[in-house]
């Protein structure tokens, strides 16, 4: 793949360390940590480390390559999409879980034009408690 296919700006190189932390962010659901990202990364770059991750993950969130998730509960959390999305947190175990929703997105434009402000980025929380808490007697 392409520089141009993981969407970096012309002035990004497309380094071993990024392609990699980049595949493996847009091939999974789970919202990881830096530390399970690097756990899985190391499998493909034996010498890597953290630091380069923490480093690559900044780099990439500030590119808008990958969307950071502060979502109280210690590490943040990394989430490859960057569409227009909601997260529904648990907050009680944690699981985070997304639900599209583009008309609410739609609406943005709207906002955008109203306001005067140039949008960048868009981030939408939702917390509760998941089924399973429910089911297990923890809310």
């Amino acid at each position: 793949m392409t520089r141009r296919d993981y969407g970096l700006s012309d002035n990004m190189r497309l380094t071993k360390q990024r392609r990699v932390i980049l595949d493996i962010l847009r091939n999974t659901d789970t919202h990881p940590t830096a530390d399970w990202v690097y756990a899985k990364a190391r499998r493909q770059i034996k010498n890597l480390s953290l630091g380069t991750v923490y480093r690559n993950l900044g780099i990439l969130t500030r590119e808008g390559l990958v969307q950071k998730l502060e979502l109280g509960f210690g590490q943040a959390r990394y989430d490859g999409r960057t569409d227009g999305h909601i997260h529904i947190v648990c907050d009680k175990c944690g699981v985070i879980k997304e639900m599209m929703q583009p008309e609410k997105f739609a609406e943005i434009n709207e906002i955008q034009d109203k306001s005067g402000f140039q949008i960048n980025h868009v981030a939408m929380e939702i917390h509760g408690i998941c089924p399973k808490c429910k089911t297990d007697g923890k809310e």
